[in-house]
């Protein structure tokens, strides 16, 4: 009841009782579809395979939930990470799991909810110099909810650790030139989970849903000054790691440590003036690259597959696939519906965009009698048709997904977001670029490295410009279709009657064969379109 109150949980589901049920909707919509009385009716046996973690990790074993806990925490970081503009929070699993062993997920979803805006929206205090009036600056008063929001607070921690406990600062940092970023960052990004009993952890987070983020530094000072006297006596950085990563799990009286913690003084106003201090010189760092992490999305598949039948694979393509997860998938070819021919998968794929292409095969053996069958494919950021020259961007890829599964993104992919950051879509290679129209073959394409010849595209700052097969996405021939090349051979190649096909390892994607087999026979193969 207490958490409820103070996280503000009971306060948003009365203000807006639709609360819950909206996020539910809006990640989940297959649920409207369900039968049962209640969201959780509808819910029940799902467990979402893509979980967000906002950066940090599910602290499961360290914190005792019951399955249905644990599958509900899931489902909440899922309906967190669907209905607001957080992306980084490494301590959002944890204080999730925390809230979940004594409050029903509806409850838990709103008080995270409000954990978040409040921390997104909070502001410093700070006097401004010239007016004396208070500044409004946009920072979090919960837990950090970016990367640079995540490095202030340690860094804060580290000026007031050199403030509030000067003597301990000058043997660890100046004399032993030990440094403690590393443990702040862990017990911070865990709420200490792990590193204090669990009944520690929970008087901590009382006060933390009252007192905001300055419990955790009360709570990291207060570990050090415990441990003050047996720090000072350590020699060496294995004393202070061993000390701190497993003495402060002897800390049972969790009252007698809120003592320690709130007998150090720390002002809001002070901590509010430092950590604008330490923002204005982390705003002249370059730029930390930004944190990926995609959100859960249920596929909406309008049309059964014969290839993919599994709902949790759905689930790891749209992950796969995160610009593209907003939008539902179509059946635009099949071969057990359209027949064997690709000629008649160009005319039905010629104009659809975005697609994913499945292959159920079965590879060549000496017995194919008892080769298990394979499923594996490609992503293609552009409609399949007959150019001969080599096209699409780097946001292709190729994947398994029976026996083994797996993406293999363009190898280039990470130098071109770089890049590309702020200019938009990944490169795009389009027919007649740098290449003959006409060419019904390109020298060197089955593995020699021959026709690893130059493009002509001049990158910044004079970089070598990337090699053909670089950038061999997608190539369509009327009596084959190709995906990826170089290196031993092409990625993925299907021959014109769509009953045979090829795998080799490729430059393009880095990618072993996707067939146990370089060489198989087509079962099955389907292409979906993003509508």
């Amino acid at each position: 009841q207490a958490w409820a109150g103070l996280s503000a949980a009971d306060a948003m589901l009365a203000d807006r009782p639709k609360l819950y049920e909206h996020a539910i909707r809006n990640t989940f919509p297959w649920v409207m579809d369900m039968s049962g009385e209640t969201w959780a009716d509808r819910l029940r046996g799902f467990t979402p395979r893509m979980v967000p973690l906002f950066g940090g990790q599910l602290p499961f074993m360290h914190i005792a939930l019951s399955d249905e806990g644990v599958r509900w925490t899931k489902i909440v970081l899922c309906l967190l990470a669907q209905n607001s503009h957080v992306t980084f929070c490494p301590a959002l699993p944890v204080f999730v799991s925390l809230l979940m062993l004594y409050l029903p997920e509806p409850k838990v979803y709103a008080a995270s909810k409000f954990i978040l805006s409040s921390s997104e929206g909070s502001h410093t205090h700070c006097p401004t110099a010239a007016s004396g009036k208070d500044q409004v600056t946009h920072l979090y008063r919960y837990l950090p909810t970016s990367r640079t929001q995540n490095q202030l607070m340690v860094e804060v921690f580290l000026v007031l650790f050199r403030v509030k406990l000067p003597h301990l600062a000058k043997r660890l940092v100046d004399r032993l030139g030990i440094s403690l970023r590393p443990f702040a960052e862990q017990w911070f990004n865990t709420l200490f989970v792990c590193h204090l009993p669990l009944e520690v952890v929970l008087v901590i987070l009382d006060t933390f849903l009252v007192e905001g983020s300055k419990i955790l530094q009360r709570a990291a000072l207060a570990i050090l000054k415990i441990f003050e006297k047996e720090l000072l006596r350590a020699e060496s950085a294995e004393d202070v790691s061993s000390l701190l990563h497993h003495k402060t799990c002897t800390i049972a009286d969790g009252e007698e440590f809120m003592k320690k913690a709130f007998a150090i003084q720390l002002q809001r106003r002070e901590m509010d003036a430092l950590e604008q201090h330490l923002r204005d010189h982390l705003a002249e760092q370059p730029a930390a690259m930004h944190f990926r992490d995609g959100l859960y999305f249920r596929p909406t598949v309008l049309t059964p597959s014969s290839v993919v039948e599994k709902q949790p694979q759905w689930e790891l393509l749209f992950h796969w696939t995160p610009t593209m997860s907003s939008n539902s998938l179509r059946l635009a070819f099949s071969t057990s519906r359209d027949g064997f021919s690709l000629k008649t998968l160009y005319h039905m794929c010629e104009s659809i965009g975005p697609n994913l292409l499945f292959v159920k095969a079965a590879p060549h053996t000496d017995d194919s009698s008892t080769a298990d069958l394979e499923v594996f494919g490609a992503f293609n950021s552009h409609a399949l048709k007959v150019t001969r020259c080599y096209y699409g961007n780097g946001s292709c890829f190729v994947f398994m997904l029976h026996p083994r599964e797996d993406r293999f993104c363009w190898v280039h992919q990470d130098e071109a977001e770089e890049g590309e950051e702020h200019k938009g879509d990944p490169p795009e290679v389009v027919p007649g670029h740098g290449e003959d129209p006409e060419a019904d073959e390109l020298p060197g394409e089955q593995g020699n490295g021959a026709g690893d010849n130059n493009l002509q595209s001049p990158q910044e700052g004079g970089s070598t410009p990337l090699r053909r097969t670089d950038r061999s996405f997608i190539r369509g021939f009327h009596h084959k279709l190709e995906f990826g090349g170089g290196g031993e051979g092409v990625a993925l190649h299907l021959s014109a009657d769509l009953h045979t096909g090829s795998s080799y390892s490729s430059a393009t994607y880095g990618n072993p064969p996707l067939c146990s087999q370089p060489r198989f026979d087509i079962i099955a193969l389907e292409v979906y379109a993003f509508t």
